[in-house]
């Protein structure tokens, strides 16, 4: 009995310790970052968006830039792909890396967009179509609305003329022109009687008046029915008279389509396009806008990047991304040791029950790790460190930013050669495959 309660006791210690430490490490890497962004000022803000931006560029493999030649990494590789990762935080402590590929930013950026929606093929057949087919149908519900409307719209000059004709009728010897004004009251009376609703000091000549009431009563009712529908339906009055064309071209209709389509901007669409028209009249110009809009805020001048600027938070969030990857390989690889430590020294202590004996099993296991594994994982080169630019960026780095962290970030590129496989493992198994992504 002893001997469970005292594995239940252990396993409990390193349940509890595993989720203090894991708390604890988020909890400082966030101080981290958050010191960081926060020390951060206005042109490193600038930089880091350009770099977040063309390191993204590089990673989806969309361009090549003359600021980061790549000949030499193997972007596949364990090594590459931390190489990229943190790249953005190795280059923001290189000479001005930003301005050598500034030329190629709106090449970047465009790419990045047309991969991201799957160029105008993938824009056209994924939203517009989709959305082309319940603008149609969206019509047939709104022709269901308002041609019964419509139709009493149009019988509203038959209307009129019928009632000016009993109204005249009704003056007897007399005509509108003819009414003497003693009559004139009378006459406003009956008709306000009959449901017209006309001016307390309405003329019986004003012919115009006397429609315009008529058209009133004849449509008074089924006016607020029509708006009510048309508001339930739509969300907004739209005229019952409207063909399918001025239907689609209304302004309220076209800024629903734009945002089923996550169109930003006022860009005019039509039903029926061919691929064709699609792409030169919608997609052409709202890529280069789009283009145009995002260089502007990462070129934009430097001051907008301080405190209270417009891009202030782009700035910022760019400082997050670019140092996050880094932040987080350095405490994945310190933690993945600990817990494995920690393990150990549990497993020890379950076994053999006393401190003294289970300090020197985790003494020799942690020596032959780190020794036999991590050391000369840390500091064998590989394809990465050994290339021009990577070793160029590491030159720079430790000039502008410190030795010590030149040093852990080749440490990590070189270890991730030998300590890739086993996290990938471990994902694919025991995670089930799960997707971390920032």
């Amino acid at each position: 009995m002893k001997k469970y309660r005292g594995q239940f006791s252990t396993g409990f210690r390193l349940s509890v310790t595993l989720i203090i430490c894991c708390a604890a490490s988020y909890w400082i890497q966030e101080g981290i970052l958050q010191g960081i962004t926060a020390t951060s000022n206005p042109a490193q803000r600038r930089a880091a968006a350009t770099l977040v931006t063309l390191t993204d560029a590089v990673h989806s493999e969309e361009v090549a830039l003359d600021g980061l030649s790549m000949e030499e990494v193997d972007l596949s590789s364990p090594e590459g792909k931390t190489f990229l990762a943190i790249l953005p935080a190795l280059a923001l402590s290189t000479d001005n890396l930003e301005d050598k590929t500034e030329n190629e930013l709106a090449e970047v950026i465009r790419r990045l967009a047309d991969s991201k929606i799957g160029g105008p093929e993938g824009l056209f057949n994924d939203a517009y179509l989709v959305s082309e087919a319940r603008i149609k149908e969206a019509f047939n519900g709104y022709l269901k609305l308002a041609e019964p409307f419509d139709k009493l719209v149009q019988a509203v000059p038959g209307e009129q003329a019928k009632a000016y004709r009993e109204y005249r009728n009704s003056l007897g010897r007399y005509t509108p022109d003819t009414l003497p004004k003693v009559y004139y009251k009378r006459v406003r009376r009956k008709l306000s009687q009959k449901g017209l609703s006309l001016p307390y000091d309405w003329d019986p000549r004003d012919k115009a008046g006397f429609y315009k009431a008529v058209e009133n009563k004849v449509l008074s009712y089924h006016d607020d029915l029509y708006e009510n529908k048309m508001y339930t339906e739509f969300g907004y009055h739209l005229p019952s008279d409207l063909t399918f064309e001025e239907f689609t071209q209304h302004p309220r209709v076209q800024a629903d389509w734009r945002k089923s389509m996550e169109i930003i901007g006022e860009y005019p669409l039509r039903a029926n396009w061919s691929f064709e028209q699609f792409r030169d009249q919608m997609y052409a110009p709202w890529m280069r806008d789009l283009v145009a809009t995002e260089v502007s805020k990462l070129l934009a001048p430097v001051e907008t990047f301080a405190a209270g600027g417009e891009n202030e938070v782009l700035g910022l969030d760019a400082i997050r991304a670019a140092y996050v990857p880094l932040i987080a390989f350095i405490f994945s690889t310190i933690g993945a040791l600990v817990h494995t430590f920690k393990t150990v020294w549990f497993g020890s202590l379950a076994a053999v029950r006393q401190k003294i004996l289970a300090t020197p099993i985790l003494a020799g296991f942690a020596t032959a790790v780190i020794g036999l594994w991590v050391v000369p994982a840390a500091t064998t080169t590989n394809g990465v460190s050994q290339s021009l630019l990577f070793t160029k960026l590491e030159q720079d780095t430790a000039e502008k930013a410190g030795i010590g962290l030149a040093f852990a970030i080749r440490s990590l590129v070189q270890a991730q050669t030998e300590f890739y496989p086993i996290s990938e493992g471990i994902r694919r198994t025991a995670l089930l495959g799960y997707e971390f992504e920032y």
